[in-house]
């Protein structure tokens, strides 16, 4: 369970998402929002402009495309250089 304001975000197996979901409307707790996403286990820190931008002209470019559903990355770009 992660805490965020305002509320909380939980995570769990995928594959137990029906079995949460059950759980909670048990308890009356209606999320905002509910998703299978990906969430990496490994993340790369990046703190050079040049590469975050080479790396985010590929993400937006598939953003951009109506055939993509979702698009994952694990790079962690450092604020102040981001694109």
């Amino acid at each position: 369970m992660l805490v965020r304001e305002p509320g909380f975000a939980g995570r769990c197996d995928p594959h137990r998402l029906d079995t949460v979901t059950h759980a909670r409307e048990q308890k009356r707790i209606k999320p905002e929002h509910a998703e299978i996403a990906h969430i990496p286990t490994t993340t790369v820190p990046v703190a050079d402009r040049s590469l975050a931008t080479a790396l985010e002209n590929p993400s937006e470019a598939l953003d951009e495309d109506e055939d993509v559903k979702t698009v994952f990355a694990n790079e962690e770009i450092d604020d102040s250089i981001a694109p």
